[in-house]
């Protein structure tokens, strides 16, 4: 299957500018699919993809920090162990589960500038329960 030429050219630029920032010597990016539960992994050269985790409920967000994937899903947080990005990753285990949200939004991931991952929602939870549309 071929990849949305735009998105691959958006990624494209995103590793060649963080590339050329960091001074690295090889890079790679991970997409999320929201529409198939999919998390894959784009051949920047090849213009390939791979499948790295399926089946995923609603995925919102993913970070790949400290050899392994962070996956946001239906309210929680999923970590699939990743050390060597050529292998695939391990399966997926909750860390988080019943997540506050907004009955639109699942929330999302960000790696902060100091390495924490940070995760953003808006929602309430009262008395146990999610308040609809908060």
């Amino acid at each position: 299957m071929s990849i949305d030429l735009r998105l691959q050219y958006a990624l494209r630029e995103q590793v060649v500018d963080a590339l050329s920032r960091s001074q690295a010597i090889a890079a790679a990016g991970v997409l999320l699919d929201i529409h198939t539960g999919e998390v894959l992994a784009l051949d920047i050269a090849a213009g390939t993809r791979r499948t790295l985790l399926s089946g995923l409920d609603k995925p919102t967000g993913v970070v790949w920090k400290d050899g392994a994937l962070w996956v946001m899903v239906r309210r929680g947080l999923l970590r699939a162990d990743w050390p060597v990005a050529t292998a695939m990753p391990g399966t997926p285990v909750a860390v988080l589960r019943d997540l506050p949200f907004n009955s639109r939004s699942e929330g999302t991931l960000t790696v902060l500038a100091d390495g924490r991952i940070l995760y953003g929602t808006t929602g309430a939870i009262e008395q146990g329960t999610v308040v609809p549309r908060s």
